[in-house]
């Protein structure tokens, strides 16, 4: 069945320093007209940061759309054009001010298709060592040391020996065949969600390591 839709017309209606906002009329499969509003989006890169024993690094920040507090993965936007593992490594160290041995691509998620077109790349960040953080001016963060406990692991492990297995995780662009696979990877990072968390202790101090992974 062809579900595609195509564009008749699209008029930008808010061009924001983050975001831009287009309103288009489509046709439909069924020979309609409808509209659709949709965000564009420089899109993110996504950092699960796991050390050597098993402690995972998460960030508290206040989010100000919802009013409150969250604790999150690492995460920050692209710049136009940016390549997203250089965007990631950067992110890594202005967040939790940590450098990783190594890096593992876990893959893309699209979280908000129904209105925005923002990709996310999901990285497992190992082999941790740290300095200072050093975020935005207008950016107040926490980090967070927690241990995240052995029944709770396995699902990021199996997603990560999966993309190790997978040739496309070099940069996926993703057919249908790849259905189930990129399911269990997107999924993976939502594990954190579900944690069963304790907090860790201190710090180490920095130190560089290479970094194994080629191009992205």
């Amino acid at each position: 069945m062809e579900l595609m839709e195509k564009t008749l017309t699209s008029k930008l209606v808010y061009d924001g320093g983050l975001l831009k906002v287009h309103y288009d009329t489509v046709e439909l499969i069924n020979g309609r007209t409808s509209w659709r509003e949709v965000i564009r989006h420089p899109g993110a890169v996504v950092m699960v940061p796991i050390d050597d024993e098993d402690n995972i690094y998460l960030v508290r920040q206040y989010r100000y759309p919802y009013a409150k507090v969250l604790l999150e993965v690492p995460a920050g936007k692209l710049e136009y054009g940016e390549d997203h593992f250089e965007a990631a490594k950067r992110e890594l160290s202005e967040e939790i001010g940590a450098e990783a041995r190594e890096w593992i691509p876990m893959g893309e998620m699209l979280p908000t298709p129904g209105f925005c077109d923002e990709l996310q790349h999901v990285y497992l960040a190992r082999g941790l060592t740290f300095g200072q953080m050093h975020p935005d001016e207008d950016e107040f963060l926490e980090r967070v040391k927690m241990h995240c406990l052995r029944q709770w692991r396995w699902p990021l492990m199996a997603a990560w020996r999966t993309a190790r297995r997978w040739p496309p995780f070099c940069g996926p662009r993703v057919g249908s065949r790849s259905c189930k696979k990129v399911g269990q990877l997107s999924g993976a990072p939502a594990v954190l969600h579900q944690l069963k968390l304790k907090e860790g202790g201190n710090q180490n101090k920095p130190r560089r390591h290479h970094l194994p992974l080629g191009g992205t």
